[in-house]
């Protein structure tokens, strides 16, 4: 326990070593590799699968997999007008080069959408799909507090637009009394605020008109 009498919560993305400080093993078939990057396979926004960790060989054949599934999202459809909704199903994290990606998939349909986020990020969702009391302090639960403070809601977040320099960019709508408020925040951090504060996420139709962009990070 720390001094505020909160667990003290680590990433265990980060934690490859076996109790005896040893590194641990590729999980593929027949594999001797050291692991080097951690999946997290996520349903309905609850974690399925976090213990396996992978060579890098063996974490691009599970990420290339996904995009070779023809199998539908879960959940059930949010509709909004040039908008679809989106899950999270997949988040893979390196733990040597603090790199990370998250892939989504769309709810009822096979469309994927798939990017770069921060080492951090893919810590803060590890603990958002376990639920913890520990994510009632995090700073997206804060936030939802405050907008709920002045009498406002938290509608969703919507990723909007591929930015020319190469990235994403988002929006967390808020909604309060006739005015819609757009606060614009990184596609990571608005994941990590959908999952911790129970939102959707949604991605803007016109994104995947700039696939030939971004499609790119399809690659390992």
């Amino acid at each position: 326990m720390d001094h505020r009498g909160l667990p003290h919560l680590r990433c265990k993305v980060a934690t490859f070593t076996s109790e005896r400080g040893l590194s641990m093993k590729c999980s593929g078939i027949a594999c001797t590799q050291d692991a080097t990057w951690r999946a997290q396979v996520v349903r309905k926004r609850v974690m399925v699968d976090s213990n396996d960790g992978f060579c890098e060989e063996h974490a691009k054949r599970l990420w290339e997999s996904y995009f070779s599934e023809q199998r539908k999202g879960v959940g059930t459809v949010y509709d909004i007008p040039g908008a679809a909704w989106f899950e999270i199903e997949l988040v893979m994290a390196e733990y040597k080069g603090y790199s990370a990606r998250a892939l989504l998939r769309e709810v009822g349909s096979t469309r994927l959408i798939f990017f770069p986020i921060g080492f951090v990020q893919s810590c803060e969702l590890y603990w958002a799909v376990h639920g913890t009391p520990y994510n009632n302090l995090t700073i997206h639960a804060a936030l939802k507090k405050l907008v709920e403070h002045v009498d406002g809601t938290l509608s969703h977040v919507l990723l909007d637009r591929f930015n020319p320099d190469g990235y994403f960019e988002a929006y967390a709508i808020i909604l309060r009394q006739q005015e819609v408020i757009k606060l614009r925040i990184r596609p990571s951090d608005g994941l990590v605020l959908a999952m911790m504060t129970k939102l959707h996420f949604l991605v803007a139709e016109e994104v995947f008109s700039k696939m030939d962009e971004w499609g790119k990070w399809s690659k390992w």
